[in-house]
């Protein structure tokens, strides 16, 4: 990218400007756009004592955001937003500085929220409803074929059909992309070909979605280089198909392939996070849902986090694919897994800032794609839902008494070793009633949403820790939420 005329999607001016306007050009037989092309097309330059004072290279200027253009005097350089740049000699190097730019309140955009008075309040918008929202990033994890990908597949099928992606489970009827990092045009097809036949569709009808088999190319949307981050040209053409297309659901699979930066440095976790994928779900208003791989941690304690803190902040919705545990017997070990149990998954929605959290659905594999085996959510309100939640939550506190009479400490916190709802999963099934971790785990959020029980810190100070202790309303009976009564 070198002279002037070329578009530049950077933070400065834009490369389209022509640097001779408003009394900013080169200065005669001082350089210009068809000179020094080893300098990104602006020579160096001369001061009265004949030291050379070379303009930063083009990557320097890139890194910094802007392009500065050299002043009549032939030695200021000053960006389109009047920043100046400074150059020093020490030593035979070059140390660049920037200005500090006039303060303009306009560059804030401040809103000013009494202009909503008497609009009305905006409705929040899912692909799949509760699961995946518009203009946000939901990211799917699950250990390496759970059927991650075949999930996804299927939501897209069911948004190009307009139909439930599950019974139960509506969908919003939009076009979508997939960028499959790990499968090549035949893998997609024989995937697709079963997932036709479970909707009862053709490809005919598939004309809504767009595929991106990439097994094999450069799928990185960022790169990194000395603490630089530029969009890469992929990410750039994604954006510009997911814009004509009117594409509403955007998959990368997966996370791995797409971000090549360091997990551990959480600065370039949110540069990717709101730079990329926060970018392209607010500029297009799709849902961008990237699939990822758990850590060795979260495969562990069952979280399905991965192994930076910073993915946590930016996705809006966190989904978990897994395959559930066995089912425990009177002496509290873990049955023989048999075949139908490895057929078996569990997609929990483990973080929503949108809708409930460790809400759950039960799914099992059957003729190549992922079927519903629980009773969908029509099913669970009422009156018999809320028969159900009541019987949840006392079976809970019968438990927290039980075991708490038994000198055990139990805890809210998901991380912790006698986290309550797998401590209660652990005893025999005919004790807890065939109520699982995701269950409990429902029954305690309400239990301490309802003062039922509350959480208190014990432990060192430096170190604090939580357990469960009954709260103000501990001899209330255990409702559970009636509201859909």
């Amino acid at each position: 990218m070198s002279g002037v005329g070329n578009d530049h999607d950077g933070g400065g001016a834009s490369w389209s400007d022509d640097p001779r306007a408003d009394g900013r050009g080169w200065p005669p037989n001082r350089g210009g756009p068809n000179q020094g092309a080893n300098n990104g097309g602006i020579n160096p330059t001369q001061q009265g004592d004949g030291e050379e004072l070379d303009f930063p290279p083009r990557r320097a200027t890139e890194w910094l955001g802007q392009i500065f253009y050299l002043q009549a005097d032939g030695k200021t350089w000053l960006a389109k937003d009047g920043s100046k740049l400074k150059r020093k000699i020490d030593d035979g190097s070059l140390i660049v500085e920037i200005s500090v730019r006039p303060p303009d309140i306009a560059r804030l955009e401040l809103f000013d929220p009494t202009t909503l008075l008497g609009k009305p309040e905006p409705k929040r918008a899912f692909v799949m409803l509760g699961w995946v929202p518009k203009k946000r990033i939901t990211a799917l994890y699950g250990p390496p074929g759970e059927g991650k990908s075949t999930i996804a597949q299927m939501l897209a099928t069911a948004c190009a059909l307009g139909v439930e992606v599950f019974p139960g489970y509506p969908t919003r009827r939009c076009n979508s992309i997939l960028h499959f990092c790990e499968d090549d045009l035949d893998d997609m097809h024989i995937r697709q070909a079963a997932i036709n036949q479970h909707y009862g569709c053709s490809f005919a009808d598939l004309g809504a979605m767009q595929w991106l088999p990439y097994l094999g190319k450069d799928n990185a949307l960022m790169t990194f280089d000395h603490q630089m981050a530029r969009p890469t040209q992929l990410y750039e053409d994604l954006r510009a198909a997911v814009l004509k297309h009117n594409v509403e659901l955007v998959v990368n699979d997966t996370l791995a392939d797409i971000y090549v930066g360091d997990e551990n440095v959480r600065a370039q976790v949110y540069q990717f996070g709101r730079q990329i994928l926060g970018r392209l779900a607010l500029d297009t208003g799709c849902a961008v849902m990237p699939l990822a791989h758990p850590s060795v941690r979260g495969l562990r304690d069952g979280s399905g986090e991965s192994g930076s803190t910073g993915w946590k902040g930016i996705f809006k919705s966190h989904l978990y694919l897994t395959t559930p545990e066995p089912e425990r017997g009177e002496n509290g070990e873990p049955a023989a897994r048999t075949p139908e149990d490895d057929l078996l998954r569990v997609l929990t929605r483990v973080k929503s800032n949108y809708a409930r959290r460790d809400e759950t659905i039960e799914l099992r594999w059957q003729d190549d794609v992922l079927k519903l085996i629980s009773a969908p959510p029509t099913a669970q309100g009422g009156i018999f839902g809320a028969l159900a939640r009541r019987q949840r939550n006392q079976v809970f506190r019968d438990m927290f008494e039980k075991l708490s009479s038994e000198g055990q400490t139990l805890s809210p916190n998901k991380r912790a070793g006698n986290y309550a709802p797998k401590i209660f999963h652990q005893r025999p099934k005919e004790e807890r009633e065939g109520f699982k971790v995701t269950d409990f785990a429902l029954a305690m959020q309400e239990l301490l949403k309802d003062g039922v029980l509350r959480a208190e810190n014990y432990g060192r100070k430096d170190t604090p820790m939580q357990k469960l202790i009954p709260g103000p309303n501990w001899t209330q009976p255990a409702m559970g939420d009636t509201s859909n009564l």
